[in-house]
């Protein structure tokens, strides 16, 4: 039996991706290049571009670094905020210690944690 936990989690996952596919797209059409040049440059069909900047398919590692080489952006760019989503990111004190959460509209949640005064990490 399938919990609620792992369907949120699923959900959530399901969500990021389709996150991940649409700055993809987003990043080719700022070079105004068709999928059919991205994918000439990335060594991919045209097919499996429009999969992945549709979210039917997923890309694996090499796939989804090729497409990146040829848009030439870091892959840290499809998972940065944009800057009113930075602007959104708020301070929070949670147990254990101090730290920051940082909530974007886009779903994106990056979270650290300050090394305590006694210099022990978690």
């Amino acid at each position: 039996m399938v919990e609620k936990d792992d369907l949120e989690n699923r959900a959530e996952i399901t969500a990021q991706v389709k996150r991940i596919s649409q700055r993809l797209r987003e990043e080719r059409e700022k070079l105004r290049i068709s999928q059919m040049d991205l994918s000439f440059k990335a060594g991919l069909s045209q097919n499996q571009v429009n999969y992945i900047e549709t979210g039917k398919r997923t890309p694996n590692l090499y796939t989804f670094l090729s497409i990146c080489n040829a848009l030439h952006i870091s892959p840290a760019v499809v998972f940065e905020p944009e800057d009113t989503e930075r602007q959104q990111a708020r301070e929070t004190t949670f147990a254990g210690g101090t730290g920051k959460i940082e909530n974007f509209s886009n779903g994106f949640v990056f979270q650290s944690r300050a090394v305590p005064e006694s210099g022990q990490l978690y």
